[in-house]
């Protein structure tokens, strides 16, 4: 939204997320839980919601506070809306310079870019933008074969990782642009914690928040929402922040955005570091143990650091740890390289990771059994189940048993019998 109303200590508002936090009546114990802007003499206080694909908008409910002059004197707006009521975005803008206040909107449509028949028309409908001429740098999903830059399109809309196609007109199609760190697992050595620190309550500082997609705002106050990961500065500790990729990939480009309202040298004295995992089942807490790449990083103070990595640093992780034991604050993470646990065909080969125990079985939590040609047929088996992170084969009866992740508090072991291997999923 425009802007956002900064209120007295003590009670949590005013953010835009909490319009479309599902709860309407915009109060909850001493907490006002709507959107709330300022109130700017020169500015139209405005809100938007990105839907994330192209609808045909039907029905938009607004909540507002229990006192009616804060829902009167706007506009509802949805972009690209002639002939029909059709757009990715909804904007609810003010008339005057009056503070805009809202508890929660619904919004009520169709979706177009699903492949799925409209009521407008008889055939399937998608919306794509091109550039005629152009090719496209970015991690490569997938490369096949296609009759013509439709059919390519419509290939990419099916798959929800893809953002865009480039097509070659003379050869084949490959997909990119994606970032592969967004809505990862993610953990760090510690968490800053405001109400200790500053005497202050406010949304900050989860892991998490370095893959979200908020960039920061270079405008904040004191006591406003930060989403960014912050951890404690803690004597004689060093601090780090990780995302499990959850796939094997071939890293190329990092990109670090810190702080834009203060503090560029937030952003200095970091190893950046690309790890394989051991062959463990918990591999959180066996990282020192993998095989760890580091990706040359400029150190130089700045609110956004571009890291290219070396050709060949393949891992699971990526890992940003600080050199010294200073605070670690990061606003966002994008990681950008190719899958190479996603069984698609190179030029050579078809690749993919996982790593043995011979002679040995283990117990974990089982996802099913079924019978395998061999310990090979019964890793593949694996692979194309997401659920599956270990697979156990016994040789004598030929059967696989796909087993899911092992947590701290999952019971799993490794336990010899010269009858039986295990296999991991790196």
């Amino acid at each position: 939204m425009s802007s956002m109303y900064l209120p007295v200590e003590g009670y949590h508002c005013c953010n835009s997320e909490l319009a479309v936090d599902g709860k309407t009546s915009g109060w909850v114990g001493h907490d006002f839980l709507f959107a709330h802007t300022l109130n700017n003499d020169h500015q139209q206080p405005w809100w938007a919601v990105d839907l994330q694909n192209v609808y045909d908008i039907n029905v938009i409910h607004i909540h507002g506070r229990t006192d009616p002059n804060h829902l009167v004197n706007f506009d509802v707006e949805v972009i690209n809306c002639p002939p029909n009521t059709r757009g990715r975005f909804i904007r609810i803008k003010r008339r005057d310079t009056e503070t805009l206040v809202i508890c929660e909107i619904e919004i009520y449509g169709n979706p177009i870019n699903s492949l799925l028949q409209s009521g407008l028309s008889s055939t399937n409908t998608a919306y794509a933008c091109g550039k005629i001429g152009y090719g496209c740098k970015g991690p490569v999903i997938e490369t096949s074969v296609m009759q013509n830059d439709i059919q390519c399109t419509r290939k990419c809309i099916t798959n929800t990782s893809c953002t865009a196609a480039e097509y070659d007109k003379k050869t084949n199609v490959s997909f990119c642009d994606i970032n592969i760190a967004s809505k990862k697992p993610t953990k760090m050595s510690s968490i800053y914690d405001p109400k200790i620190g500053e005497g202050i309550d406010y949304l900050c500082c989860k892991p998490s928040y370095a893959i979200d997609r908020v960039m920061p705002n270079s405008k904040r106050r004191v006591g406003e929402d930060f989403l960014c990961a912050h951890t404690n500065n803690i004597n004689n500790q060093q601090q780090w922040w990780t995302v499990d990729l959850q796939k094997v990939y071939d890293i190329n480009v990092i990109n670090i955005y810190g702080r834009t309202d203060c503090c560029p040298e937030h952003l200095t004295n970091l190893d950046v570091e690309v790890i394989m995992p051991s062959c463990a089942c918990n591999k959180w807490n066996n990282l020192d143990e993998g095989d760890v790449f580091l990706c040359p990083y400029q150190n130089k103070s700045s609110h956004r650091n571009t890291i290219t990595c070396h050709p060949n640093t393949r891992g699971r992780f990526v890992r940003i740890k600080r050199k010294d034991t200073k605070e670690l604050v990061l606003c966002e993470v994008e990681v950008y390289g190719n899958p190479v646990n996603s069984f698609i065909e190179s030029e050579l080969s078809i690749t993919a990771y996982a790593c043995g125990h011979i002679g040995y079985g283990y117990v974990g939590p089982v996802i099913g059994t079924s019978v395998a040609g061999s310990h090979i047929h019964c890793t593949i088996m694996c692979f194309t189940n997401t659920a599956c992170s270990a697979v156990e084969y016994e040789k004598n009866t030929h059967t696989c048993t796909l087993k899911g992740e092992c947590t701290n508090g999952t019971q799993s072991f490794l336990f010899q019998d010269n009858n039986k291997d295990v296999f991991f999923i790196q």
